[in-house]
């Protein structure tokens, strides 16, 4: 009887053993061995938080970034172009170039275009009528004026939206003429209509209506969607 014992117990171990040896065999779903399966890193992509500085624009920051404005509007989820001095945004990581430190944008100094260039050209434009996205003189809208005016006097820039244009302009709190000035809320929220400032509190611009028109910015209706001044810095 203890012979027959010691015989089942080795058996035991021995269909023990067996299924051990076979259960390290199992592959998982991929082919690849349970036991051999590396730890993949899942780690999210790199990014970093950036604080706007005066002078900052979207267009500047997602340059710096390796990034499109778009993106940096969709992960920050921005619904418009605005952003203000100690603004907190995420941003890549990584920087395509070592980003110098914004000069005060009241400092930050005009385009090498003339001034009295831009002025000149823009009250030209005077009675042109208003054409919804128009960006030549047989009719203009407000960003299609601010595009063709700065065109012909050697400032050229892709065609794009009073938004876009505050996109590719460092905010500036002290204006000069010849910089942009812009409002907000007027046929939709946020940045939606812009002009030229020409100095002594007036713009010149274009709207439905009216065509090319010099305006006061102490006009009971702008001045309530008054956003602010920019000007172009490259």
């Amino acid at each position: 009887m203890k012979r027959a014992g010691v015989i089942m117990t080795i058996l035991t171990v021995s269909l023990f053993a067996g299924f051990a040896s076979q259960a390290e065999g199992i592959t998982n779903a991929e082919g690849v061995r349970s036991s051999d399966a590396p730890m993949e890193d899942q780690a999210a992509p790199s990014q970093i938080i950036y604080t706007v500085k005066s002078g900052d624009t979207l267009y500047s920051i997602a340059t710096n970034h390796s990034m499109t404005v778009d993106k940096l509007m969709e992960v920050n989820q921005l619904s418009g172009t605005l952003i203000l001095p100690g603004q907190e945004l995420a941003v890549s990581g990584e920087l395509t170039t070592p980003a110098p430190a914004a000069a005060p944008a009241s400092e930050t100094p005009a385009t090498s275009v003339s001034v009295q260039t831009v002025i000149t050209i823009a009250k030209e434009q005077m009675g042109i009528p208003y054409v919804w996205g128009g960006s030549t003189p047989d009719g203009f809208d407000c960003s299609g004026f601010i595009y063709y005016v700065f065109k012909q006097a050697g400032l050229p820039f892709g065609r794009t939206t009073a938004e876009g244009q505050h996109a590719l302009t460092a905010n500036v709190s002290s204006p000069q003429a010849g910089d942009l000035v812009f409002f907000e809320n007027t046929y939709k929220v946020g940045i939606s209509h812009v002009g030229i400032y020409l100095g002594n509190n007036q713009f010149i611009h274009t709207n439905d209506g009216e065509g090319v028109h010099i305006t006061d910015l102490d006009n009971a209706y702008w001045q309530e969607k008054f956003a602010g001044f920019g000007r172009f810095t490259n």
